[in-house]
């Protein structure tokens, strides 16, 4: 019977080490994704960025139908209802 208990003590230690190590190798990484973030961060151009969000920004608002009004009047009128 000893051995057992022996075994069962060395089976949960081997766990317990790899549990650690497991989790000191997602520390790592998550330590090397963040820096991979600041580095990309960093070096982003922001001009650049800027130019591409204001080209997709146009080229969606190039697809909208004009309005007939702002909107207040339809908002207005629903709030003539709501009082009624």
């Amino acid at each position: 019977m000893p051995s057992l208990c022996n075994h069962k003590s060395k089976k949960t230690a081997a766990m317990i080490n790899m549990k650690n190590k497991t989790g000191m190798g997602w520390q790592s990484a998550g330590q090397a994704l963040e820096e991979n973030r600041r580095d990309r961060i960093l070096k982003a151009d922001t001009r650049q960025f800027i130019l591409l969000c204001s080209g997709l920004l146009e080229r969606h608002i190039g697809r909208l139908t004009p309005r007939r009004g702002s909107g207040l009047v339809e908002q207005q009128r629903r709030f003539r209802r709501l009082v009624q």
